[in-house]
Parts: C-alpha cells; sequence; structure tokens
C-alpha cells in the first residue's frame, strides 16, 4: 500500500537522526569515510597512495603500494551506525577496488494515517561499489567508481539504482606537492514510491602537500612526514565550503617488515561547523585509526574507527619516506679466476 505523506514524515525523520537537514536524498553515500580522513576534516581529495581516500577521489588507489583491506565503524549521537568494508588490488598499471557499506538510523515509532503503530527501523541502507585507479607510474592519475545502492526507510518504502565517481590526481614536479579534483555521487533521482529526490552530488578540488624531514640532511634525525590538506567543497543544494587538515606521522620503528609509524591528526570544516582530532598507528602490515568529531551543532560527538591490514612481503623494508618497497638483493660477485699455481 502506498503512502507517501507519511512516508514523507519518515524521510524528514529519518534525516534528523543523523542531524543532517535532507536537502537531498541518499545521504549515506556522503557517509562512507574511514577514519584517517575523518580526522582530517575531509580534506583528502589530493591524498595519493591510500584506500582511505577513494571516498573523496577514485585516482588516490593509484600508487597504493600493496593490497589492502579495510574495515570502518561509526557510531553516531543518535544511536544509528555505519559500517564499512574495502578491499583494494594494487597493480602494475594502478589498482581495483571494491567495498560494502551499510548504514542504520536505529529504531522510530511510526503512526500512519491507516493507524498502523509502533516501533520500526527508521532507515536501513547499503551501497556495494567496484571502481579502478590509473597511472601509478606517470604523474597523471585518474580513477571511477560505479555505485549500488538500495534504501529502505520505516522498513515500508525502497529505493535502488546507481551512482558513479571520479576523479584525477597530478603528483606535481614540486616535490610534495600534490593537486586532486573529483565529481562524486552523480546519477539519477532516488525514488521512493512518487517522489524523486536528487543525489548528493559533490565537487571537490584540493591540495595536499608534504614535508619529509628524512630528505633534508639537517633533519635527517627527525623521522617525521607533515602534510596539510585543503579541499574546497560544493555540494549539491549547499553552498560551497573549505575543509583543511593536518597530518604528523612519526616513524618508531624501522624493525618491523613495513615499519612502523604513528600519526597525530586534525581538521576543520566549514560547512557544516565541524573540529575532527584522531590518532592513527600502523604496525608492519597492521593499521589502526581512530577519528573524534565535534559537531557544534549537535549536543553530541561522532567516533570513528578503522581497522587495515597491508599486505607485504618479507621483501618489503622502509625508505626514507615509510613507504614499503622491495629490497635490493645483492648479487654474488662473479667467481675470481685463479692463476695457475693456486689452490
Amino acid at each position: 500500500m502506498r503512502r507517501p505523506a507519511a512516508l514523507l514524515i519518515v524521510i524528514l525523520s529519518a534525516g534528523a537522526v543523523h542531524g543532517e537537514s535532507g536537502r537531498t536524498a541518499a545521504t549515506t553515500l556522503t557517509r562512507t569515510q574511514s577514519a584517517a580522513p575523518t580526522a582530517q576534516g575531509g580534506a583528502y581529495t589530493a591524498v595519493s597512495g591510500t584506500l582511505d581516500g577513494i571516498a573523496y577521489n577514485p585516482a588516490s588507489a593509484a600508487t597504493l603500494p600493496r593490497p589492502e583491506v579495510q574495515a570502518t565503524y561509526l557510531r553516531g549521537v543518535a544511536q544509528d551506525a555505519l559500517g564499512s568494508l574495502r578491499y583494494a588490488h594494487s597493480l602494475g598499471f594502478g589498482a581495483i577496488f571494491a567495498g560494502l557499506d551499510y548504514y542504520d538510523a536505529g529504531t522510530i515509532d511510526v503512526n500512519l494515517s491507516d493507524g498502523t503503530q509502533g516501533m520500526r527501523r527508521a532507515q536501513q541502507d547499503a551501497v556495494g561499489s567496484v571502481g579502478f585507479a590509473l597511472g601509478r607510474r606517470i604523474p597523471i592519475s585518474i580513477g571511477g567508481t560505479v555505485k549500488f545502492y538500495r534504501f529502505e526507510l520505516a522498513e515500508e518504502s525502497k529505493a535502488s539504482g546507481v551512482a558513479f565517481d571520479a576523479g584525477a590526481l597530478w603528483r606535481t614536479p614540486v616535490t610534495g606537492l600534490n593537486l586532486g579534483a573529483s565529481a562524486t555521487n552523480a546519477g539519477a533521482e532516488v525514488r521512493f514510491e512518487e517522489q524523486g529526490d536528487p543525489l548528493p552530488v559533490t565537487g571537490r578540488g584540493g591540495l595536499a602537500y608534504t614535508v619529509d624531514f628524512a630528505r633534508y640532511r639537517r633533519l635527517r634525525a627527525y623521522p617525521y612526514q607533515v602534510r596539510v590538506s585543503v579541499d574546497g567543497v560544493s555540494e549539491r543544494n549547499e553552498g560551497a565550503s573549505v575543509r583543511a587538515g593536518l597530518e604528523i606521522t612519526r616513524s618508531i620503528s624501522d624493525a618491523l617488515v613495513g615499519g612502523g609509524q604513528v600519526a597525530l591528526r586534525g581538521g576543520y570544516q566549514a560547512e557544516p561547523e565541524t573540529a575532527s582530532v584522531g590518532l592513527g598507528v600502523r604496525l608492519g602490515g597492521f593499521g589502526v585509526d581512530y577519528a573524534l568529531n565535534f559537531l557544534n551543532d549537535i549536543d553530541g560527538n561522532t567516533h570513528r574507527a578503522t581497522v587495515s591490514w597491508r599486505f607485504l612481503s618479507r621483501a618489503d623494508a622502509v625508505t626514507e619516506g615509510g613507504e614499503p618497497q622491495p629490497v635490493r638483493r645483492r648479487r654474488n660477485p662473479p667467481p675470481v679466476a685463479k692463476k695457475n699455481g693456486e689452490a
């Protein structure tokens, strides 16, 4: 039975559960970020060589050093929850990746016009994705993602469809400077019953600049990397906003295969106004990241945690920049010809 008026109330209520104003449909597509970029204010469009960045720019995975699997969990301010699972496989030309995201907005009281009352799941969304990134060995990388979504409101109304992401990233001749741009969540309207609402199409452009102390002779005793990132973001039916992030990484061990690092992070975004902090630790192939968002317009904070595993081999070593690279094995020297009479 179709109940457009009643379901409209449910849709608005589901948006309020997450503290967003519901200007577009399918806001779950904008929630699928892992902890590291979240802690940096979402300023991640130009960060390369990471699985974390594909939600912002699919081209970021082109220089992923090794295959990696990643799982993220978020607990919101109103007992809503988001879970994500992603895998990326590095190849000679770049990488391919796939993911699954699930969002549950918790329960809600329903009082429909036909007399139906009770508790129901306010919103349950699932998003599957596949994508690619090209350009491992050249300065410019490109990437794309196809997302297949299915949304359900109040266990009553359902919608499904396809959305697309595309992006490019330029590792400029200036050492440590990247520029990136992307468009995400493009596609047809989401339709619950007869009602159609646009997807939250988002355009991003940004830069990331990394200073590696190991590159400077006088600073080699300090195993730090500092990265500053700034993005300009424009989402459909929203004003343009600026996001900025800072990450300070310190190497803590060269004895592990793949090395060990600890990172402190902070970030800010102007709309909606949000400050964030975070911590990340990587020991060999294992990594764990945490982010805390301070939402100024909501009485509460959101916590996000990501666990990852990078598939390293015993031949991996740590370079000065902290990324695993294959060890160059020395060849045995050629045999020396013996002179006559030598044993």
